[in-house]
Formats: structure tokens, C-alpha cells, sequence
């Protein structure tokens, strides 16, 4: 709803219309949106929304999605230290790409990637910055994932890893790590002016789903809830 403004200055919220025809869609109030075509459809699908301001409604909007076949793109970093942006590189767009950084310090930019990508950080101890819907493989190495986005699956491998699963603002929607360990990896939480006391920690199964202020921020697999304290979590 970025295009979307009211002449009184209220707060907008997105109202749903009428759903895509060939798939489904995770639709939030803030007007973000998921969507993920029916299995085998390729080409043109829609749908409506409204704006409110808490009174009145806007007029019907249409957004239209085209789904097509994009090739799968493969791109490589070096033996050393690299910085490898989807941005900025040919054969890295950011959408449903393989990166291989390499050995080396490397930096991987993905904050506006469309998503759908594996990265692959291997040795060394890597830096990434993550949009929406990537997985991310850190390799040997303390590796840092910085998640300004969300429904991020990652594996954080051999090292200390940090993973950073709010940045200044709440997330729409939780980020996965399948491989914490505890009183090694942390897990981050920024400019939210919260600490310890403030997070809610459930048992979800075997797994464990962090929240704060009715927010979920982050899951970790295969984690006892009881076996996390203060020092698995780093506060900014």
C-alpha cells in the first residue's frame, strides 16, 4: 500500500477482495502479500483489495500477477574476500538463484531480492543480509545473517553463528534456523528496546517459537525452550 494514501492522514489498512483464481495467497493488513501459484499454472492471475481508514472504503483495486518459468541461475563468488550483491551482478538476480560465495569473509546483499534463493556461504565467516523467502547455508565459520525480511529458512553450520531475526522493526512473519545450538549460537534481536524478560519462548513440539509483544520473531528447531537463557541472546 506504498501508493495508497489518505487526504485526512489516517492510518490505511488492506482489506481483501477477491482471491487469485490459480493459487493461494497470505494476505496482511499492511497490504504485503505471499503468493504461490497452483502447482503446473503458468500466466496471468489477479486479485482485489480496498483501502479503509477506519471509516470509509477506497475503490477496488486490481492486482495483477504474472507467473512464469525463470531459469535457475547459478553464480560464484572467489577464494576471497567477496562482496556479491544481487543488485549489482550479472549472474545474480536475486530471484530463485544458487550462490556459491567461496572461501573468504564474504558479504551476500539479498535485502531486495525477490526471494527463492540458496546461498551458500562455505568457509570462512560470512556476513548475509536477507529479504523475504531465501534459505541460507553459513558453512564452517562465525557467520552473521541479518534478517530484514522474513520466512527465511537457515542453517547456520560450523561455528558461532548469529542470527538476527529483528532489526528496528517487527517482522511480518518469523524467520527458521534448523540448526541452534545452544550457549554457542545467539540470536538477535534489534532496535526494538526490548530484553530478555520481554520475549515469550513456546514449546512447539520439538521446536521453539520466539515472540515478543504478541509478535513471533524467530523459530529454531529441534531447541528445548527450557535450555535458552539470556546468554543465547544478544540485545541492540
Amino acid at each position: 500500500m506504498n501508493n495508497d494514501r489518505d487526504v485526512d492522514d489516517d492510518t490505511l489498512s488492506a482489506i481483501l477482495g477477491v482471491g487469485p483464481s490459480n493459487g493461494t495467497l497470505d494476505f496482511k493488513e499492511d497490504g504485503s502479500f505471499t503468493y504461490t501459484p497452483d502447482d503446473g499454472f503458468l500466466g496471468m492471475d489477479s486479485f482485489t483489495y480496498q483501502a479503509n481508514d477506519g471509516t470509509d472504503d477506497s475503490p477496488v483495486a486490481t492486482v495483477n500477477i504474472e507467473v512464469e518459468i525463470i531459469e535457475e541461475v547459478v553464480a560464484f563468488g572467489s577464494t576471497g574476500d567477496d562482496t556479491l550483491d544481487a543488485a549489482n551482478l550479472p549472474d545474480f538476480n536475486g530471484i530463485d538463484d544458487i550462490l556459491f560465495a567461496g572461501a573468504g569473509n564474504d558479504l551476500a546483499e539479498l535485502t531486495d531480492a525477490v526471494g527463492g534463493n540458496r546461498v551458500y556461504g562455505q568457509s570462512g565467516d560470512d556476513t548475509f543480509f536477507f529479504g523475504d523467502n531465501n534459505r541460507g547455508f553459513g558453512g564452517d565459520g562465525d557467520d552473521i545473517f541479518y534478517l530484514i525480511g522474513d520466512r527465511n529458512i537457515l542453517t547456520g553450520g560450523g561455528g558461532s553463528d548469529q542470527f538476527w531475526f529483528a532489526l528496528a522493526e517487527i517482522p511480518n512473519d518469523f524467520d527458521t534456523v534448523t540448526d541452534f545450538e545452544v550457549d554457542v549460537d545467539i540470536i538477535g534481536i534489534g532496535g526494538l528496546d526490548v530484553g530478555f524478560s520481554d520475549l515469550t519462548l513456546t514449546q512447539q513440539g520439538n521446536d521453539t517459537l520466539i515472540s515478543s509483544n504478541e509478535a513471533d520473531l524467530g523459530l529454531l528447531l529441534n531447541v528445548d525452550s527450557t535450555q535458552l537463557d539470556e546468554n543465547d541472546f544478544a540485545f541492540g
